[in-house]
């Protein structure tokens, strides 16, 4: 016995009958061992210790002592020896010589005339053949997207090239041989300096090509923070970014930051980034694509050059999308109805003018200046509602009877021209969204739920408290307070580190508990002064959204409940504000604010690609103490 264990060492439990004979054990010994069950017959006079648990390692080797000598394992068999990613051998394949006429059910025999092509080598004790010849083989018996998994897999370990691999061809292929096509296809498809790093990077890859995206850079490099990042796969023309995603493997917590800190870079550069998960991959490429025709938040600065290096240049913020022709022939098309209607001396507009000067309610000027107000601060983190209010006390305008109501109402109507501006500005996630409503896109539908849960509470206590919030709030001292409670809070959150551009989950990974938390502090934005805007992209970075997510689930966020507020505005009192005020003054202040909603997005993520919220919290207390000021002297 002590022999048997020493032939089997090394071997997995496995030896040859003849070499135990050979070392004095006889076969009378062998049969004896066999009919108790220390050993087993593995293969015609190769046994196996039965103390060793099988497997295809033990079996491989079975089968190379049984071909004999100038065996070596082969194929399947030889890739699984080199543990080349997706590689598995059913049964064990073996090479022999032009000679030998081994035949067994349970093993997979090849005979060559010569072993030299082989480039046969020792490895952990079984003979196998060479990485390119074992390549060769594999690209006979694999499909394509598996011999490209293995073939890159022994490039990223350094255990050939392409190099090396096109050399083995031109040395040793022979005409017609199986195999050689496959692979010199392979190999003029690759790139030639960067291996893909895993199997999804492989079916990212091949889904690309086959969609007609061949104009990939591989391993894309962008520098942020005095670190290099590099990036699967860039379409710089396109200004967009894929990156496989295979996060939900990495069993460090630390992993994950490192992946959001990554994944924030591309929008501080002005790329798009466009994640290829292996469900989006492998059961929804169309999803993928999509994606990566879609404009998006990086669409604005497709041609922008990066961030210039500078003192605080490790700051960014994955800026906004906009389609300038679309706001161009928008803006257009509604300055022309106020021209039309200026030009109009018999129209509603002179009949308004007149009327606006007689009655003092509301000028043109008051309401392009009220337009310019909404537009500029309705996105920012500063109220809208309390610079309206404070404005419109400045203005010297009505605040009681129906005048009073029909100026509150017009600054309620005019918050449609911030609708459009993100409807411009976020075209191409709202069309995502619609798509989502008439079931063509599932993360579009995903994201309708999140945004319609987000909405509910503040329209539900909205409409309970709207008589209480006006009669109360709608004051010059709460709007006041609110402006430097708010303040204090940037100043206090962003030198904490929450208020900046940072990384964290992507917009796509909302839950509904997410959405009604950001949507419960939505609530706090019903008293004037607070911002709508801070308090929903604070929640959204509390739990753990990333800058850009933040942002951007606000504006739509705010798309809905500003739509919600004007619709309900105007089927409420839009009758006694067209009364007051007839079509033109309205039609004008929301161009105002159309334009000045644009320019303000647009400066305000532009900014944020450099800097934190403190601007925003110093901003609150100074325009806090000015109106404390100008109450105080009774200027307002």
């Amino acid at each position: 016995m002590a022999v048997l264990s020493e032939l089997g060492r090394g071997q997995c439990g496995v030896f040859r009958g003849n070499v135990a004979v050979s070392r004095g054990v006889t076969r009378q010994q062998l049969q004896a061992l066999l009919a108790r069950g220390v050993i087993a017959r593995q293969l015609p006079d190769v046994y196996r210790l039965t103390v060793v648990p099988p497997g295809d390692e033990q079996r491989l080797r079975a089968a190379v002592l049984w071909a004999g000598r100038s065996s070596a394992a082969h194929g399947r068999s030889s890739g699984a020896w080199y543990a080349l990613e997706g590689v598995r051998a059913r049964v064990p394949e073996v090479v022999v010589g032009p000679r030998e006429h081994p035949r067994h059910r349970d093993v997979e025999v090849t005979r060559v005339q010569a072993f030299a092509p082989l480039m046969i080598r020792t490895l952990r004790g079984l003979r196998v053949t060479g990485v390119e010849a074992t390549l060769v083989r594999l690209a006979h018996v694999l499909e394509a997207e598996a011999l490209e998994v293995a073939c890159e897999d022994a490039r990223r370990r350094q255990l050939t090239s392409i190099s090396a691999l096109r050399a083995y061809l031109d040395r040793h292929a022979r005409a017609g041989q199986r195999g050689v096509a496959p692979l010199r296809a392979l190999l003029a498809a690759l790139d030639p300096v960067h291996p893909s790093r895993s199997t999804l990077e492989v079916k990212t890859r091949r889904l690309l090509v086959k969609r007609g995206f061949v104009d990939f850079v591989r391993e894309f490099p962008l520098r942020w923070n005095g670190r290099n990042h590099q990036f699967d796969f860039a379409f710089p023309s396109r200004r967009t970014i894929v990156e496989t995603n295979g996060r939900r493997w990495h069993d460090d917590p630390l992993d994950y930051d490192d992946d959001n800190d990554k994944w924030s870079v591309p929008g501080r550069h002005g790329f798009k980034l466009v994640l290829a998960t292996w469900d989006k991959v492998t059961c929804r490429p169309d999803d993928l694509v999509g994606e990566l025709l879609r404009p998006s938040l990086h669409e604005n600065y497709a041609r922008s050059p990066p961030p210039m290096r500078g003192r605080r240049s490790d700051r960014g913020h994955t800026p906004t999308p906009v389609n300038r022709r679309r706001a161009r022939i928008l803006a257009s098309g509604l300055a022309a109805v106020i021209v039309l209607l200026a030009a109009s001396p018999a129209g509603a507009w002179a009949a308004d003018a007149a009327q606006h000067a007689a009655s003092h309610a509301l000028s043109a000027v008051d309401a392009i200046i009220l337009g310019i107000v909404e537009g500029v601060t309705e996105y920012l983190p500063i109220s809208s509602t309390g610079h309206l209010l404070i404005t419109s006390r400045i203005l010297d305008l009505p605040t009681s009877g129906k005048a009073g109501d029909a100026v509150k109402s017009y600054e309620i109507a005019i918050q449609f021209g911030a609708i459009l501006a993100v409807l411009v500005l976020y075209w191409g996630r709202v069309r995502e969204m619609f798509d989502g409503l008439i079931g063509r896109n599932e993360e579009g539908r995903r994201l309708v739920g999140v945004v319609f849960i987000a909405f509910v509470p503040a329209a539900i206590v909205g409409v309970i408290a709207e008589k209480v919030i006006k009669d109360v709030l709608f004051g010059t001292w709460p709007v006041i307070a609110a402006w430097i409670v708010g303040g204090v809070a940037i100043l206090v959150l962003s030198r904490a580190g929450v208020l900046v551009p940072t990384g964290g989950r992507s917009i796509e990974g909302l839950t509904t508990r997410d959405g009604f938390l950001i949507g419960a502090a939505q609530v706090l934005a019903l008293w004037p002064g607070t911002s709508r805007s801070l308090v929903t992209i604070l929640a959204a970075l509390l739990l753990g959204l990333s800058m850009a997510a933040a942002v951007e689930f606000s504006f739509l966020l705010g798309l809905v409940t500003l739509s919600a507020a004007t619709g309900y505005e105007l089927l409420s009192n839009g009758k006694l504000m067209l009364d007051t005020f007839g079509l033109g003054i309205p039609l004008l202040g929301l161009v105002a604010a159309f334009v000045a909603a644009v320019v303000s997005v647009r400066w305000m993520v532009t900014y944020l690609r450099r800097h934190d919220f403190s601007i925003f919290g110093w901003y609150r207390i100074g325009i806090a103490l000015l109106v404390i000021v100008l109450v105080a002297t009774n200027a307002i």
